[in-house]
């Protein structure tokens, strides 16, 4: 197996083992934000690569994830589309979704692509009866300002925005973790059961004709055992709804295969047709169908968070020179992120906002707490 190969099959792997080795750190983490504590949050991710690069993300800067976004976007078989038919992936994906009931949707958590798409694709979920929505990022009955992942932006907003057009909003991420002496396939199967068995909790609660959303990382969407890069096989999160628990999801993997973006908006989506069907490929096979989404560029951090409002640089002349620093706001009265951005010495990158209230703040990446105000945006 090659090493772009290998990296690929052991995508799955290694998110799960930061995750559960940093179980007390990403505990913490929402707060250190808050306070400004870059530099402390960098330094304790320093040595693992995909958990650095979801932090930068998670900063306003997906930019710096650049590096490791293409190595999964340029494998071989992304490149290898000759003869087939390239379609806008929107169209095609709302078509094959008209009678499904359970809808399962992932993400790479360090490109804000597919968060983004949901986003914009809630409302029209919404009007197709769509009334519930589990997002892993979340453990049950976890507020969105307490979770790790929902410390992005776009990941704050997509939430936010379910919670106002009514969706049933709910945590269904493991709370119990692994034995320490597990094993890789045992750690990734004792979390996917725990969120297969939250999922089901949720549905048979529900009324009998509720539709349900379920938003995963990487491939706890599929739908049949996955395969390591050992060739062992391991159980995940749609395997045990569809083979377990005997309920029928739809399952689309937008992780393989991001495209440079050129003009296209942040939302357009692609696919490529093979005889009719879409051609699959990359780590997460036993999918329904996959769209290929943007990739974060590496010369425009703003990319995706342009989408939230308009752009808002408060107070430029009181930043001190020469000086990292990173500007957040939240949403007055709450500690859920609308934006925040990390710019290096002598930027001064701006955060993007709709109309509301919000709690603004500028700290260095030490801490220390530079500038707080309350701003009323009207647009």
């Amino acid at each position: 197996m090659n090493k772009l190969a290998l990296l690929l099959a052991l995508i799955p792997f290694l998110l799960t083992a930061s995750i559960n080795a940093n179980e007390v750190s990403l505990d913490q983490f929402p707060e250190q934000l808050r306070k400004g504590e870059v530099n402390g949050i960098l330094s304790q991710f320093s040595e693992q690569p995909q958990m650095l690069a979801q932090v930068y993300s998670i900063m306003g800067r997906p930019d710096k994830a650049y590096d490791l976004i293409q190595r999964f976007s340029n494998a071989p078989f992304c490149n290898d589309v000759g003869g087939y038919e390239k379609i806008f992936g929107e169209a095609r994906v709302k078509s094959m979704l008209a009678d499904e009931s359970i809808f399962m949707i992932n993400e790479n958590h360090f490109n804000p692509a597919s968060r983004t798409l949901t986003m914009a694709w809630l409302p029209w979920l919404k009007a197709q009866g769509f009334t519930h929505i589990g997002f892993e990022a979340l453990e049950p009955n976890e507020r969105s300002k307490d979770g790790f992942y929902s410390q992005e932006p776009m990941m704050s907003n997509l939430i936010k925005t379910a919670e106002e057009l009514g969706f049933e909003v709910f945590g269904y991420e493991a709370e119990k973790l692994a034995p320490e002496d597990a094993g890789f396939v045992e750690r990734f199967e004792f979390r996917d059961k725990q969120q297969a068995e939250h999922v089901v909790a949720e549905i048979k609660k529900a009324p009998k004709d509720a539709k349900f959303v379920l938003f995963a990382g990487w491939g706890h969407v599929g739908e049949a055992p996955l395969r390591g890069p050992d060739s062992t096989t391991y159980r995940v999160l749609g395997d045990f709804l569809n083979n377990t628990y005997g309920y029928e999801t739809f399952s689309i993997d937008t992780t393989a295969c991001a495209f440079e973006p050129v003009d296209e908006s942040p939302t357009t989506t692609y696919a490529y047709l093979n005889d009719g069907n879409v051609l699959n490929v990359g780590s997460v096979q036993p999918v329904d169908s996959q769209i290929r989404v943007p990739m974060a560029p590496a010369d425009n951090p703003s990319y995706f968070r342009r989408l939230l409002g308009e752009a808002f640089l408060p107070d430029t002349d009181s930043w001190p020179p020469s000086t990292a620093v990173i500007l957040q706001a939240y949403y007055a009265g709450t500690d859920v992120v609308a934006d925040r951005v990390l710019s290096e010495a002598n930027e001064k990158r701006p955060l993007f906002l709709d109309e509301g209230e919000y709690r603004v703040t500028l700290h260095d990446l030490g801490g220390n707490l530079l500038w707080q105000q309350r701003v009323n945006r009207t647009l």
